[in-house]
C-alpha cells in the first residue's frame, strides 16, 4: 500500500508541528503515472531497462545523463472530441497538484478534535474552491465554443460525455475509460446519493439543518456556508454526517465507476476517484 503510505506521510508532515521544516517532493514527482500519459511512462520504463541500447524515437533525446521525453498532458496530442478542447486545463499538472495538496490540507476524514487539528472554515473553503474551479472551467469552455456545463439529472438519465484518460497504474492496469453517452442506472450508491441530495436541498430551502441529536441549526447565520460546505463534502466535522452523508465523495465514486456501477467485474478506480486526477 505505498499509495496509502505516501498520503499518510504527506498529511502528517503538513499538519504536525515537529515536521513543519520538512519539504516533500511534489506529487507529480512521487507518482508521475498519475500526471502524464501511459505512453510517456512506457518510454521511461524502456529507457530504464534498455539503457544505452534504447532506440531514440518520437523526439526522445539525451544530454549528459538526462533523458527528455516529450509529453503533452495526459491525453492525446490531437482533440478527437469537443470536450478535449479544454484538456489543457482539466489535465494540467499544476491544477491537479493543487487539488491534491488541497485535499491533504483539509482531509475530509479527519476529526479536528481527535487529531487536534484546526480546520478554519473548512466547509466554506471547500465550497469556494469548487466554485472557483467550476467558474474557471466554464470560462475555458466558453473560450473554446463549448457552451456552459450542462446540468446532470438522474431522473432524466442524462447521458455524459465519453472520456479516455490515457493513464495507467503502476501495476500495468489501465485507468477505465467512460464510453460516450454513458448513463447511470439504479443501484444502491445512486439511491444513497439521491437521498443525500434531497436532504441537502431541503436544508437549503428550509434554511436550517438537523444536528445529530435532532436540534435545528440555522444556515442563515455567519457560519452557514461553512456548515453547508462540510455537509456537501461529507467531512468528519459535518453537523450530521449520518443524515446528510458525503454527496461530493460518493458522486466521485459513481462517476468514476460508471462502467461497473455494481462493482461486479473488478474494474479499477476511475480518474475521479483519485485526488491527483479528479479535476
Amino acid at each position: 500500500k505505498e499509495g496509502q503510505f505516501v498520503y499518510a506521510l504527506s498529511v502528517a508532515v503538513l499538519h504536525r508541528e515537529d515536521c513543519k521544516d520538512f519539504v516533500l517532493p511534489a506529487p507529480y514527482e512521487v507518482y508521475p503515472h498519475l500526471f502524464v500519459n501511459s505512453e510517456t511512462i512506457q518510454k521511461a520504463y524502456e529507457i530504464k531497462m534498455q539503457g544505452e541500447h534504447y532506440s531514440f524515437v518520437d523526439g526522445v533525446f539525451k544530454t549528459d545523463k538526462t533523458y527528455y521525453i516529450p509529453s503533452n498532458y495526459s491525453g492525446f496530442y490531437h482533440a478527437h472530441h469537443p470536450e478535449q478542447f479544454v484538456s489543457y486545463f482539466t489535465e494540467d499538472v499544476g491544477v491537479n497538484a493543487f487539488h491534491t495538496y488541497w485535499n491533504m490540507d483539509y482531509p475530509f476524514w479527519a476529526n479536528s478534535k481527535t487529531y487536534n487539528m484546526k480546520f478554519d472554515r473548512r466547509g466554506e473553503l471547500f465550497y469556494y474552491t469548487q466554485s472557483q474551479l467550476l467558474a474557471r472551467y466554464t470560462l475555458e469552455r466558453l473560450s473554446n465554443g463549448l457552451g456552459e456545463v450542462k446540468p446532470f439529472s438522474y431522473a432524466y438519465k442524462t447521458p455524459v460525455a465519453g472520456f479516455e484518460p490515457s493513464l495507467r497504474y503502476q501495476n500495468g492496469k489501465e485507468f477505465p475509460m467512460r464510453p460516450e453517452g454513458s448513463k447511470f442506472f439504479k443501484s444502491f450508491k445512486t439511491e444513497v446519493a439521491l437521498a443525500y441530495e434531497r436532504r441537502i436541498y431541503d436544508a437549503i430551502d428550509l434554511g436550517f439543518v438537523f444536528t445529530k441529536d435532532g436540534q435545528k441549526v440555522s444556515l442563515k447565520e455567519k457560519n452557514g456556508i461553512d456548515m453547508l460546505g462540510e455537509m456537501i463534502e461529507g467531512s468528519y466535522d459535518s453537523v450530521n454526517k449520518q443524515f446528510y452523508g458525503a454527496l461530493y465523495n460518493i458522486m466521485r465514486t459513481i462517476f468514476g465507476h460508471v462502467t461497473d456501477p455494481a462493482f461486479q467485474y473488478g474494474v479499477a478506480p476511475g480518474v475521479l476517484e483519485h485526488f491527483e486526477t479528479a479535476t
